[in-house]
Parts: C-alpha cells; sequence; structure tokens
C-alpha cells in the first residue's frame, strides 16, 4: 500500500473513531414513558447492536492499518506519530467501553429484581388482556341476536327518519304555495 493511501486509511480511521464518540456523546435523553408509536426499546437497541458492530468492525480494521504504518519503515514519522495518537485514542476508547460495559452489568445486577418483577408485570399484563378479549368476544357473540336487531332497528329508524323529513318538507312546500 502507498503512502498517500496508507494516510487516506489513517484519516477514514480517525474519522470512523471521531464519529464513533460523537454518536456516543449524543445520544438524546430517553423520555419518561415511551409513546405508543415508538418501536419497543429491545428493538432500538438491537438496531443499535448492529450499528456498533459495524463501528468496532471499522475500528479493528483501523487498528491492523495503525500497526502496518507503525511497522512500516518508509512511512514518514509524521504519519506514525498520527498512526500512535490513533492507537492511543483507541487503547482508551477500549477502556472506556470496558468500563462502561463493566458499569451496565453491575446495574442489571442490582436492579435484577425490578427488571423480572416488570418482566412479570408484562406477562401478566399480556394473560390479563388475551382474558378480556376472550371475555369481550364471548360476550359479542352471547349477545348476537339483541346487536343484530339494535343494528337493524337502528339502520329502520334511520329510514323513517328520512321519510318522516322528507314528507314534511313535501307537506310544508304545499301549504306555502296555497
Amino acid at each position: 500500500m502507498t503512502t498517500k493511501g496508507s494516510i487516506a486509511l489513517l484519516i477514514m480511521s480517525m474519522a470512523v473513531a471521531l464519529a464513533a464518540s460523537r454518536v456516543a456523546a449524543q445520544a438524546p435523553p430517553q423520555p419518561p414513558g415511551r409513546p405508543p408509536h415508538q418501536p419497543h426499546p429491545h428493538h432500538a437497541r438491537v438496531a443499535h447492536g448492529k450499528e456498533l458492530q459495524r463501528i468496532e468492525q471499522e475500528i479493528r480494521a483501523s487498528r491492523t492499518v495503525t500497526r502496518r504504518i507503525q511497522r512500516d519503515p518508509r512511512a514518514s514519522a509524521s504519519v506514525k506519530q498520527q498512526a500512535a495518537e490513533l492507537d492511543t485514542m483507541l487503547n482508551s476508547r477500549e477502556q472506556a467501553l470496558a468500563k462502561l460495559q463493566t458499569t451496565y452489568r453491575d446495574f442489571l445486577a442490582q436492579h435484577k429484581a425490578d427488571l423480572d418483577e416488570l418482566n412479570d408485570l408484562r406477562h401478566r399484563a399480556l394473560a390479563i388482556d388475551q382474558r378480556l378479549g376472550e371475555a369481550r368476544e364471548a360476550i359479542v357473540q352471547a349477545n348476537r341476536p339483541e346487536i343484530d336487531q339494535l343494528k337493524e332497528s337502528s339502520e329502520h329508524a334511520r329510514e323513517l327518519a328520512e321519510s318522516l323529513r322528507a314528507g314534511y318538507e313535501a307537506d310544508r312546500r304545499a301549504r306555502n304555495r296555497r
């Protein structure tokens, strides 16, 4: 690989590392509660996880480039310096990531009971919702004749009201002509 190609790859790698740190820094705070139109947070984490995997892959490729540059006797001192700076930045990023992962595992361990309770409540709510749906359907089926009769009488009442209105209008016009 040429020195220009190495420099271009190094610059791209630095940009990827900067973008990853900016994405992490600019994560919007989560609003309390989740509006119904938003996807479940787990699905967002899965998509976010794929993005992180892609970034990690690019960072591994950057590491390979920095090692290659540092071993290349033809690389200039400034390029080697940039590669060393990128390597240092990637090391600090790995340390920060390891710290965050430890913090997350600690959080999960500390709040396991609450998370388990929420999971249990979700399952109970789904079971209750299913029972209510079945009961609602059973009531509709049990009262189907009355519901059908109500629909028919409502339709008949609407037709009678239209007929009465039309007859009244015709009668009123006939009276006004006299």
